[in-house]
């Protein structure tokens, strides 16, 4: 993951996201310390005090809609794989997103599912 991370390369673009599913969302109060402490940390030595690389960590359940919003936003036009793992229930709500992203936008979301 570090390695990703650090890439500088323009055409092979990876962006990452952890997320702490356990903890309040980002600004609830209950989780305001944590966001402190990892914001100094990651500030002062440039890794996320819970995963310990560069990539942050994120409180609570992910907004999928706003995801993909962004990136159709940010990376129009462009081919963007989404790999996932997991659950079928959880499978088929971003299949569905990729879907919609593709046909209502210039970006294409191409889902790809791994079984284990």
């Amino acid at each position: 993951m570090k390695e990703i991370s650090n890439s500088t390369k323009k055409q092979s673009v990876v962006e990452m996201h952890n997320f702490l599913t356990s903890v309040h969302p980002e600004g609830d109060i209950r989780s305001a310390l944590l966001s402190v402490i990892q914001a100094l940390h990651l500030a002062k030595n440039g890794t996320d005090i819970f995963s310990r690389t560069p990539i942050h960590t994120h409180f609570a359940r992910p907004n999928w809609f706003n995801i993909f919003s962004r990136l159709a936003r940010k990376h129009g036009g462009a081919k963007i794989g989404v790999f996932y793992c997991g659950p079928s229930k959880l499978a088929r709500e971003l299949k569905k997103l990729c879907t919609k992203f593709s046909t209502k936008t210039t970006t294409r979301f191409v889902f790809h599912k791994e079984n284990y």
